[in-house]
């Protein structure tokens, strides 16, 4: 377990809500959602182990990441909280319910990353194994542009921005661990461990993505039975970059159902 970098954002009088960011990201991935749709809400989000500001020192797998999350409950105080998971984050929500579940209250998943096909995840490393790098800080925010609808070029500007640091060769790249993200990849392929204790969860499928296999929203509703809430999205991966308000509204009103 390492102690990880927190974000705070929210109500801090509001009943505590952990949010779990996606692989090569960061906790302030969450900062629009709140501010404009869960601001009543105490919200922390760590940057996860190799990610942003936390420290890099490996293991880098599921385990390792669900013991420092354990670690940020701990730290705060939080005996059991909702909490909010995108993609890799979703999956390591689940597996934080799996191993532990007197922490966790209920569950929002979006877009969960989870089970993988191990060819796309292979892929998907190797990808990660040559160095990306920009000369300038706009170069690496126009490159992030490529593929996104228009809706979501903001979001991804600003991020990019924040996110980004400058390395001793002057060059600009991302703020995350190569050797760290290369070694999540293969993660995602693993299965996940039986949910025993079953809690209320939410599922946001983000239509476009293609990442939620019928097989997976299978071993979900044998896990939550009449407790899993199903929603369909018309959008991609980034979803709450896609459309914030249709995301928000969705999760916003659930967690306040």
């Amino acid at each position: 377990m390492t102690t990880l970098h927190l974000h705070r954002s929210g109500s801090p009088d509001g009943t505590p809500l952990l949010a779990i960011h996606g692989i090569t990201a960061h906790g302030r991935r969450f900062d629009r959602l709140v501010s404009e749709y869960l601001f009543d809400r105490q919200v922390v989000a760590p940057d996860l182990r190799g990610h942003g500001e936390s420290p890099v020192d490996a293991p880098w797998n599921l385990e390792t990441h669900v013991e420092d999350l354990i670690g940020v409950l701990d730290e705060l105080g939080w005996h059991c909280v909702d909490v909010v998971g995108h993609s890799l984050g979703a999956n390591l929500a689940l597996r934080l319910l799996a191993t532990h579940p007197e922490r966790v209250n209920r569950i929002a998943l979006l877009d969960p990353a989870f089970e993988l096909p191990a060819t796309n995840m292979t892929g998907a490393a190797e990808s990660f194994l040559v160095d990306e790098s920009f000369e300038t800080l706009d170069e690496l925010v126009i490159h992030r542009r490529a593929g996104r609808v228009d809706a979501a070029i903001p979001d991804s500007d600003h991020d990019a921005r924040i996110a980004a640091i400058r390395g001793p060769d002057s060059r600009w790249r991302l703020n995350f661990s190569r050797a760290a993200v290369v070694a999540m990849w293969g993660e995602l392929a693993r299965p996940l461990p039986i949910i025993m204790r079953p809690k209320p969860a939410l599922l946001i499928n983000a239509l476009k993505a293609k990442l939620v296999s019928d097989p997976q929203i299978e071993y979900l509703e044998q896990c939550f039975e009449d407790q899993l809430t199903q929603v369909e999205l018309d959008l991609g991966h980034m979803l709450y970059w896609d459309d914030l308000d249709a995301t928000g509204r969705v999760v916003a009103g659930w967690l306040n159902n």
